[in-house]
């Protein structure tokens, strides 16, 4: 079932992922299944700061992390901090969310996962901005910047973090902020190339809040 969720969310089908993880999570305490107990809250708190829940996110997150420090599994407690980050941005706690934006970038970096990281970072300098801090948001967005730069553009799968630049790049009407939102589109419209069905791909277009925020500027 964690699979199928995760296949939901990755096709937009954000309510459903949520549904089937909320069957889940009982499911594994019944067996005492801490591994994938911890993923599916994880992943659960995921879906649900999209849906506009970010407390129960939040809630979801911190229980998940919980259970994979108990059981010493980094990568789901980085999930757990990615999901926590995107909870506490919905709910204006920008400083806690810097805190686990961070730890969500250490920990994607170590797993691998450069796009996700380099979300992470750009995800960190929009807190911060939100925190008052525009000089270490600025700093965190040219740190993203000369990255991107320096392997050769933004990655499809690079969207978000194009967003999140792109929001503290237009605050300060900074020249290069077109170009940036110019990339988070064309990022997730690739992405979005990779449905055949116009349903499916209109579905995932619309399916987050970042997605919509995309089209839309």
């Amino acid at each position: 079932m964690l699979n199928l969720a995760l296949a939901a969310e990755l096709r937009g089908q954000v309510a459903q992922a949520r549904d089937q993880l909320l069957q889940l999570v009982p499911l594994c305490d019944a067996i005492d299944h801490q591994q994938i107990g911890a993923q599916a809250r994880c992943n659960l708190a995921g879906v649900m700061a999209e849906l506009g829940e970010p407390q129960a996110a939040l809630d979801h997150a911190r229980a998940g992390i919980r259970m994979a420090e108990k059981n010493g599994d980094r990568y789901i407690q980085t999930t757990g901090h990615g999901a926590a980050f995107q909870a506490c941005c919905g709910l204006d706690q920008w400083l806690p969310a810097v805190e686990h934006g961070r730890l969500a970038q250490a920990g994607y970096a170590a797993h691998g996962e450069p796009a996700a990281s380099l979300t992470c970072e750009a995800g960190v300098a929009w807190a911060l901005q939100n925190a008052g801090d525009s000089a270490a948001a600025l700093a965190g967005v040219e740190a993203v910047l000369a990255a991107v730069a320096g392997r050769g553009g933004w990655q499809n799968d690079e969207a978000e973090a194009a967003l999140h630049c792109t929001r503290v790049l237009a605050l300060r009407q900074d020249p290069r902020a077109p170009a940036t939102r110019a990339a988070a589109r064309a990022g997730l419209t690739a992405q979005a190339a990779s449905f055949a069905d116009p349903a499916e791909r209109e579905q995932f277009l619309r399916s987050t809040a970042a997605r919509r925020e995309i089209q839309s500027t």
